[in-house]
């Protein structure tokens, strides 16, 4: 977070404008080229791990980081043969349509490095993981502080020389990491299951166009439609937006803990045939995501200054609003997450294949809705998300027919989400001072989770059962309905 808050002041507004687009196209090439083959380690990783069958997870693990690889570079290869074409397209400035080129191999050293960061969480490596993503930026930071000291000025393209230099380096990193810890699998059973290729092939089959229509509404590509119909300062301001964004859904629960709960949902579902633990963990995370970005949307509402504004030392001013949406947008598609896994679980990726079709109306609506600014592209994304929930909650009660949500307690948390900020809205209208609009935002948001008791027992107790650990008092009480 200190890096992004740091960039942001040492970069011109163009220059960040630029780096931006350059990771927003980084971004795109995560799911436009995964070809099925990063859920497909979030699928058959886990399950083969837990089973402690190492003959196949050394052959699945070969399968799936020959491909990437060469999937990667093959796609670098093209992107830097016609890079300067991507770079007038993208409204660069005519001095990086040439100077810039190298900058298509951070599709292989970026998305590679971030591939075998989630091999790792696959094999239930959380810890190493979250170290090595970690690494990332205080390596960054290291880089930066000596150009600082050597140049004392930092350019956009020096900053692309150091994403090349640290992600090449933490890929190599990871790239061990994953060795040691597929040799450190428990050995329960080695008989070398020789259909799990043919299994992982059929999945790739079925996600590949699910991830490929999924990249039309990817923030990535929404970043490049900016850059070329609002410019390169509209995409400085929406990528530092994104960022913060995204620091926020990387930390959700439902982002930290679902690799751990995967495999125990896998194994509750196939050999024991229930779907009681898909749906408490899917209304537990949902509620608990809510909860979350709630307290931070409530917290910028009673924030006495521009938030935006002091976060980027005053380069982008007035657009908290565009931030609370994008908040809001990221508690759906977190949703969304969710949904998939449980999907994948059950072998329903069929649905997920139709459902991916929706994104094609999507994107053509979001490049009619660029033109009226980044509001109306996030309104439009906002929209996008809720049509997807709802389509594939009907879908999916309709294949499991137990398959079912709190509504009730999601509700609850819904309406502490944005109760608040509306009633403060209504407040001000008649003209109530800021710091009593403040106040009736911080009595009422924790009110609302008092009083509904949005969470159920038995959910806290799967979670808690699962991690392994006891429930804190203090929650169970104040939280909790039975």
């Amino acid at each position: 977070m200190f890096f992004l808050f740091w960039l942001v002041r040492l970069l011109s507004v163009q220059d960040y404008g630029v780096y931006v687009s350059i990771i927003g196209m980084v971004e795109l090439s995560v799911s436009l080229f995964s070809f099925g083959l990063l859920e497909a380690a979030q699928r058959f990783i886990p399950q083969v791990a837990s089973a402690g069958d190492r003959k196949s997870l050394r052959k699945i693990m070969s399968w799936l980081l020959i491909r990437r690889v060469l999937s990667l570079v093959a796609v670098s290869l093209v992107i830097y043969w016609q890079w300067p074409r991507i770079a007038m397209f993208l409204s660069f400035p005519n001095a990086h349509h040439t100077s810039l080129r190298f900058a298509s191999f951070l599709v292989t050293t970026i998305v590679l490095f971030r591939y075998l960061a989630e091999i790792l969480e696959a094999l239930l490596e959380q810890a190493r993981s979250q170290y090595l993503r970690a690494m990332e930026p205080l390596f960054k930071l290291s880089c930066i502080l000596s150009i600082l000291i050597l140049n004392n000025s930092l350019t956009v393209n020096i900053m692309v020389n150091i994403e090349l230099l640290c992600s090449g380096l933490l890929c190599c990193t990871a790239f061990y990491a994953v060795y040691k810890s597929a040799a450190n699998v428990d050995k329960k059973n080695d008989q070398g299951n020789t259909a799990y290729p043919t299994h992982i092939a059929s999945f790739c089959w079925q996600m590949t166009p699910v991830t490929m229509t999924k990249s039309l509404t990817s923030e990535g590509l929404v970043r490049l439609v900016i850059s070329r119909v609002l410019g390169i300062e509209a995409v400085a301001i929406y990528g530092f937006l994104q960022r913060l964004q995204a620091i926020v859904a990387r930390y959700l629960p439902s982002m930290l803990l679902r690799n751990l709960i995967r495999p125990v949902l896998i194994s509750q579902y196939h050999n024991e045939n229930r779907t009681e633990s898909l749906q408490l963990s899917t209304s537990l995370f949902v509620k608990i995501n809510l909860i979350l970005i709630g307290l931070l949307i409530n917290f910028i509402l009673i924030f006495p200054e521009d938030f935006v504004s002091l976060l980027s030392g005053g380069k982008f001013n007035g657009v908290d609003f565009l931030l609370l949406l994008l908040l809001f947008s990221t508690a759906i598609a977190s949703n969304r997450l969710l949904i998939e896994m449980v999907m994948q679980i059950a072998n329903l990726t069929q649905l997920l294949r139709k459902l991916s079709f929706i994104a094609i109306p999507i994107f053509l609506c979001l490049l009619f809705c660029a033109k009226f600014g980044l509001v109306a592209i996030t309104t439009g994304l906002i929209m996008f998300a809720v049509i997807w929930n709802s389509l594939a909650m009907i879908l999916l009660k309709k294949r499991l027919a137990d398959f079912t949500l709190d509504f009730m307690g999601i509700g609850i948390v819904a309406l502490s989400m944005v109760g608040p900020g509306l009633l403060s809205g209504i407040l001000k209208w008649y003209g109530v001072p800021p710091y009593g609009c403040s106040f009736v935002v911080l009595i009422t948001f924790p009110g609302i989770l008092f009083l509904g008791k949005p969470i159920l027992q038995g959910e806290l107790l799967f979670l808690f059962s699962t991690l392994g650990i006891k429930c804190p008092e203090p929650v169970n009480r104040l939280l909790v309905r039975n």
